[in-house]
């Protein structure tokens, strides 16, 4: 986990809009987050939970640097068998950050870690 949050912020991504963030490191319930100022650093701590909500920016991110990993849509075909409605399109698909927000606010605490890291692939 704390392997592919560096790599993202490696790419540019900034949790909740926080500048200059120079790394990242995971522990058993939270994120900890270093940012570098002129004279000193900062740390921010934030939930899992946290960094799946809208106002993060991660899957926003991962869907517009095409970093979502889409091999095997067929949990994404699951879920729209379950939540569309007499066969009407979904406006939502699987390179949409909207279905990965409702997807990871959906899924339980114990299998969220699992779910970012078959969800995002970031290449070396």
């Amino acid at each position: 986990m704390e392997k592919l949050l560096n790599k993202l912020i490696e790419k540019g991504w900034k949790p909740r809009w926080i500048p200059h963030l120079r790394n990242a490191y995971y522990t058993t319930k939270y994120v900890n987050f270093s940012k570098r100022t002129i004279f000193w650093l900062t740390f921010y701590e934030k939930s899992i939970r946290a960094l799946v909500a809208k106002e993060s920016w991660l899957w926003q991110f991962v869907c517009e640097n095409n970093l979502n990993y889409s091999e095997d849509d067929s949990i994404y075909n699951v879920w729209l068998k379950h939540y569309a409605e007499d066969d009407h399109e979904s406006p939502y698909t699987y390179a949409s950050p909207v279905w990965y927000i409702i997807e990871s606010a959906l899924c339980d605490e114990d299998k969220l870690e699992e779910f970012l890291l078959s969800n995002i692939k970031v290449d070396d």
